[in-house]
């Protein structure tokens, strides 16, 4: 049995779809000073050492991702999608987790869409 997951897109908005894998945080507008969009997973469980992860996205193996810190339980994935120079488009994404005994089994694949954000609406001249 597959466990529900929570997929958020950030645009400035909070809007929570519930499907399974990973999410894809984006930020837009200003609004974040961080780099978007982020590849990210549910927390480990606090009691799993997790040194790193393996990203697979589009066929294409990401290894080494450090893992993010989470308060109160284990870590996870959080990874900067900015730097791969990914197309507009729909990608699949899947990851293990890794430590110093070797790494778990993929995880389930996970699909989004990439896509440019909307038209600026308004534009204007404010006195």
């Amino acid at each position: 049995m597959q466990m529900r997951r929570k997929v958020v897109f950030d645009f400035g908005y909070s809007i929570i779809v519930t499907l399974f894998g990973f999410a894809l945080v984006a930020s837009v507008g200003g609004r974040d000073a961080r780099a978007a969009p982020f590849l990210v997973s549910d927390p480990s469980a606090a009691a799993e050492e997790v040194s790193s992860y393996v990203v697979d996205i589009d066929g294409t193996e990401y290894p080494n991702q450090v893992p993010q810190p989470v308060e109160g339980s284990g870590p996870r994935l959080y990874m900067d999608l900015a730097p791969l120079g990914l197309a507009a488009g729909q990608h699949t994404a899947k990851a293990k987790a890794c430590n110093s005994v070797g790494c778990s089994g993929w995880s389930a694949e996970y699909t989004g869409v990439m896509s440019a954000p909307f038209a600026p609406g308004g534009v204007g001249v404010q006195p």
